[in-house]
């Protein structure tokens, strides 16, 4: 008789529980709270107005709700939809603050900026996304964010920026796929702001 190994049994056990636990045949709703920014104080200072962004996500679940990505099998396959009834831009733009503020800015959200403002951001949100990427023994949900961000300087725009961030979060056990993806486009967020942070303190500077 054959004797298959413990170890052997609990790796095979693992890869079909991760290809299986990927075949949700139904659309996965998330919530977009509990953002933390990353910059540390820069040395920035003075006030500085963030305007709501506008976006260019318009498809919606035949539930109506905004879609932010896949749900895939283990083969790769989307089989649903990942969805969200939080206003992205709302989120975007609070996260936009918390950054801006942590960099030593003092920051706030406006619906548009005013003509002739000292200090102001405008953002176009390109794309949000956050899907599965399985692997053997692991799954791995992976958030990307691509924004338009340009600043405004006594009412002109005096710089754009385009940044993607892209934010990956890998399990052994995906026991919560909702909650990793919240926490990848968190990590796909604070990527992008990384990379932008340094060039909006130097222009803002000057």
């Amino acid at each position: 008789m054959v004797r298959v190994k413990p170890i052997l049994v609990g790796v095979l056990g693992l890869v079909l529980l991760n290809f299986a636990g990927g075949c949700a045949l139904v659309d996965m709703k998330i919530d977009l709270a509990g953002y933390q920014p990353i910059s540390k104080n820069q040395g920035a200072s003075g006030a500085i107005l963030v305007a709501k962004p506008s976006i260019g996500l318009t498809e919606k679940s035949k539930d109506g709700h905004l879609i932010i990505g896949a749900v895939k099998n283990g083969f790769g396959t989307r089989t649903a939809n990942t969805t969200t009834d939080d206003s992205v831009p709302d989120w975007i733009a609070n996260a936009t603050r918390d950054e801006l503020n942590a960099a030593g800015f003092s920051a706030s959200v406006v619906d548009t900026l005013p003509p002739a403002v000292p200090a102001g951001i405008e953002i176009y949100i390109n794309r949000v996304n956050v899907e599965d990427d399985t692997g053997a023994v692991t799954v791995a949900q992976v958030g990307e964010v691509n924004l338009r961000i340009t600043l405004v300087k006594n009412g002109v725009a005096v710089k754009t920026l385009d940044v993607k961030g892209v934010g990956n979060c890998r399990r052994i056990i995906e026991a919560n796929p909702g909650a990793t993806k919240r926490e990848a486009l968190k990590y796909a967020v604070q990527a992008a702001y990384e990379k932008a942070m340094p060039e909006i303190v130097a222009t803002f500077a000057k």
